[in-house]
Order: structure tokens, then sequence, then C-alpha cells
């Protein structure tokens, strides 16, 4: 699974990369893209990549770090399109880590799966906790038991989507 996340979306989001955020943008995005290292070694992601608006001058780079794909969006281009375009690319294994609705409705509309920023950074902090303890998480102790009744089953979309969640 190709996991895309949304760089500066994810820093707002989670307390401690905001307060390094604080201190300049590149100790907000050194400090993401080392805790997304961090996940990738735990839990075997073999292609992370992070996107970050480019049109404040860094203009349209790239580059690899820990592992890491880290990619800037180019002039006249945000980072919205960006992921989208990769999105499209990867197509059904892609998952795209955004709370911004827009950016979801793209990587949805390209056939991939989207998550909220709040998904992803739970799945990050059990991932940090079960390096700290030396075992995996179980994913088997999320799911409900098996019930009877009617069945029910969901759009192929969130199926996907939770499967996409699984695999975190």
């Amino acid at each position: 699974m190709w996991i895309i996340v949304d760089g500066y979306n994810l820093i707002r989001r989670l307390p401690e990369l905001r307060e390094r955020e604080g201190e300049s943008l590149e100790a907000g995005r050194a400090a993401l893209v080392r805790l997304l290292a961090g996940y990738r070694r735990t839990r075997g992601h073999h292609r992370i990549t992070v996107v970050f608006d480019g049109q404040g001058g860094m203009g349209g780079g790239s580059g690899r770090t820990g592992g890491i794909d880290v990619r800037f969006s180019r002039s006249g281009e945000t980072a919205d399109r960006l992921i989208a375009r990769l999105a499209q690319e990867g197509r059904s294994g892609v998952l795209v880590v955004s709370s911004d609705r827009e950016v979801a409705r793209a990587a949805a509309a390209a056939g991939a799966a989207a998550a909220s920023c709040e998904e992803f950074a739970a799945r990050l902090e059990a991932a940090a906790i079960a390096a700290l303890k030396g075992s995996e998480e179980e994913d088997a102790d999320d799911r409900p038991a098996a019930k009877k009744g009617t069945a029910r089953r969901l759009p192929k979309a969130e199926r996907r989507r939770a499967a996409a969640l699984r695999r975190l």
C-alpha cells in the first residue's frame, strides 16, 4: 500500500507537530518526516509520500529522507492538486491521509481510499506504543465479534477504506 500524506494538514492536527511548526516550518516538516519514518520502520510499509505546498518559494522539489518520499508542489500548483494527481497514479493501491474534504473527494474519485488525519494519528500513536512494548498491535482485536442477523454490506468505497485502515 502507498500512503500519501497531506503534510501541513497532518502537522496542524497533531499538537506536538504544531508546536514544532511554531519554531519554524522546517522544524515542523522535519518532525513529521521523523514520525513517519518511525511508523514506516514499525509497521513495515514500503512506500510513504508526504506532500507539502511549495508555493512559498520552495517550488517543486522532492527528495527522500529516512525512507519517506518528500514532495513539494510546483509553482502555481497546490499540494492538494499534487495529492490528487498522485492518487490518480496509484488508484486503489493508495491511502490518502488528509482531513481536507476536497482532497478526500479527489482521492475517492481516483479510486483511492482516504483517512482523516485524526484516524491516521491514532494509528501512529498505536504503532509507537507497540514499538515501545516490543510487540505488534493486534488488528483482530479491533474487529467486533460476528453477529447473527440480517447481513448489511457496506458500499464498495467504504469497504475499500476500511480495508486500507486495517492495513495501517
